[in-house]
């Protein structure tokens, strides 16, 4: 092969698409109305992976997925958005993510369910790190479901009497 067919066979090669490319509507990035199939990774493609030492990675295999899965409803539109933001996180730092160590809310196992409760309720989140001595000790987690149930396990059966405690928005 010279390099003139090298060039050419290099600009036939089907393209990869990155994962902002991938459209949550369509399995066409271009949305051209066509959906191009070259890059699947289906029998013959694996084979030639495979003889030519070209291997595809989960990752490739994932955006094709997401790509057909627009047309064939292989994932839900909820399960296509969050593997496209898995792809995305790649893409991330770091710093993109984390909380700083001074802004973490976290419980300390010797706490009351009482504090971890009004601890849950004041930072609005619906479960919190559970530590031991410092904060670099976790032991584990509660979630707001769980304390809840330890709060409720004393009542007894519902006697039918209205919640009289209901916001006055959600009395409607």
């Amino acid at each position: 092969m010279n390099d003139s067919d090298q060039s050419t066979a290099a600009a036939s090669r089907p393209h990869r698409p990155a994962s902002d490319q991938i459209s949550e509507k369509s399995g066409d990035p271009d949305n051209t109305g066509e959906t191009d199939h070259s890059d699947r990774p289906g029998l013959w493609n694996r084979i030639k992976s495979l003889l030519t030492g070209n291997r595809l990675t989960l990752r490739d295999d994932l955006q094709v997925a997401l790509l057909d899965s627009a047309q064939d409803a292989t994932f839900s539109a909820g399960e296509r958005s969050m593997l496209a933001n898995v792809l995305k996180l790649a893409e991330m730092r770091v710093e993109q993510v984390m909380v700083p160590r001074a802004d973490i809310v976290a419980a300390d196992a010797n706490e009351t369910l009482g504090e971890v409760v009004l601890k849950l309720r004041e930072s609005g989140h619906s479960r919190l790190p559970v530590f031991s001595r410092t904060l670099d000790d976790i032991v584990g987690m509660i979630h707001i479901k769980d304390a809840l149930l330890h709060l409720s396990a004393p009542v007894e059966k519902p006697n039918g009497s209205p919640i009289k405690m209901l916001n006055p928005a959600l009395r409607k």
